[in-house]
């Protein structure tokens, strides 16, 4: 009968010594089975976050190659977007509870900063349209008024040219009736004023 203890191991030939060993070993080996799971965990937390990053860039990118109005009525769709790409990639860890809080974390905090910037150009958008419009009426309003110069009608087109005017004193924040509000009216008029032919300096 031949042993299967390795004599050249002289702890190994008691038995509990053996067991010690192999218990040793076990846990090592244990441990470093975990230690390649948390690698994988680790990659794949760190592949879905630079995913994610890179579908939220595209989409910004995107949504501002809009213009004017279409940046407007873009944006509600924006916004859905943002919140479904959080979504998809939240689901990625949704049977780890550990790396599902840990990642939702991030992106719950990623998807704020986009949806913060298409806020932002939304608004800008929103601002300039506003201020395109106005400034149409400011032309329009100012022509209007300058064509019936010394006619019947002139009160009534100076009335509406002064009402625009005052809508522009009130978004630059010009309060109606001060020294400000009188300078910046009569510059707008005299502006109008040296761009026409209507109009002699």
């Amino acid at each position: 009968v031949y042993s299967t203890v390795n004599t050249h191991l002289p702890f190994m030939n008691k038995p509990g010594k053996q067991m010690r060993f192999f218990f040793f070993f076990s846990e090592i080996a244990d441990n470093f089975a975990q230690r390649v799971i948390d690698r994988k965990k680790e990659a794949l937390f760190n592949q879905t976050q630079n995913e994610m990053l890179t579908a939220l860039s595209e989409r910004e990118n995107q949504y501002k190659a809009l213009k004017g109005q279409d940046a407007i009525d873009g944006y509600e769709q924006y916004v859905k977007d943002i919140n479904k790409i959080k979504s998809d990639y939240d689901s990625v860890f949704q049977s780890h509870k550990e790396e599902s809080h840990k990642f939702s974390l991030y992106s719950s905090d990623i998807a704020t900063k986009y949806g913060i910037e298409g806020k932002n150009y939304y608004d800008s958008k929103v601002i300039e349209k506003a201020d395109n419009e106005l400034s149409s009426l400011y032309s329009n309003s100012m022509s209007e008024w300058f064509k019936h110069f010394n006619s019947p009608q002139e009160a009534e087109f100076k009335k509406k040219a002064f009402d625009v005017l005052d809508q522009i004193a009130d978004r630059s924040g010009i309060v109606k009736g001060t020294e400000e509000y009188n300078k910046q009216v009569s510059d707008m008029i005299d502006t109008y004023a040296k761009t026409t032919v209507m109009y002699q300096i």
